[in-house]
């Protein structure tokens, strides 16, 4: 399962239009936003915490492509996944 704007939309019974205005409105961030940030936390926690490896990790958080998530992750905080202890 792809967990992005319209698949969310569907599940909740509203147009993709009115779920992003919505929950920007509440939270201060696009849906593609907090999904990304809810991701790149649950990887550096399963990084640092129950140590698993990168080749691992990537694909749990719901990323297809590891160079991908190393990219993302090192914008998000600043370092490389295999960098967090």
């Amino acid at each position: 399962v792809s967990l992005d704007l319209p698949y969310i939309a569907e599940k909740v019974g509203y147009t993709p239009n009115y779920l992003s205005n919505v929950f920007k409105h509440n939270t201060g961030l696009t849906v593609i936003q907090y999904i990304t940030q809810y991701r790149m936390r649950q990887a550096h926690k399963m990084l640092s915490k129950d140590h698993l490896p990168v080749n691992k990790v990537y694909q749990l958080v719901g990323y297809s492509n590891p160079f991908y998530f190393s990219k993302r992750f090192k914008l998000f905080y600043g370092y490389s996944p295999s960098d967090c202890k």
